[in-house]
């Protein structure tokens, strides 16, 4: 197998653990997200709920609504932190390109200005398509 791929080109995961645990461990979880998501059509199905907060409310009551609500929320968060971080290290290389060197603006003001300009607008609009969903304040949904 190091003929085809020189040590240098293996993904971090299979350098480090090799390829048989790296292989044993991708089916791992494979398999746990296959079950996840059979348990939860199962359990779709026989509670006759459409949605996974509604779905959490019946089987774990309030609390397990609130934890599936503050869990996806930190999932978004963790995916728009990443997305940033990468929108801002190509900004940054093509910025270097364009504009002429020493003038270019550092990362910190590239990620807050990302931040600011085309997300929070982004996220704001999510109550206005979608004013009864749980991620909307009250306050929005009474005034829309």
């Amino acid at each position: 197998m190091r003929w085809l791929l020189p040590a240098h080109r293996y993904p971090f995961c299979y350098r480090n653990c090799g390829l048989v645990l790296t292989t044993c461990l991708v089916l791992v979880c494979l398999t746990a997200s296959q079950l996840s998501m059979r348990l939860l059509l199962l359990a779709s199905q026989l509670s006759s709920k459409k949605t996974y907060d509604d779905l959490a409310k019946q089987c774990f009551g309030h609390t397990g609504s609130r934890s599936v609500n503050v869990s996806i929320s930190l999932l978004n968060m963790g995916a728009l932190v990443a997305y940033i971080n990468i929108l801002a290290d190509v900004l940054s290389s093509v910025a270097g390109s364009i504009i002429p060197p020493g003038a270019e603006p550092s990362r910190d003001i590239m990620l807050a200005g990302l931040c600011c300009n085309p997300e929070l607008p982004v996220s704001d609009c999510y109550c206005a398509h979608y004013p009864h969903s749980s991620a909307c304040p009250q306050e929005v949904v009474e005034s829309a």
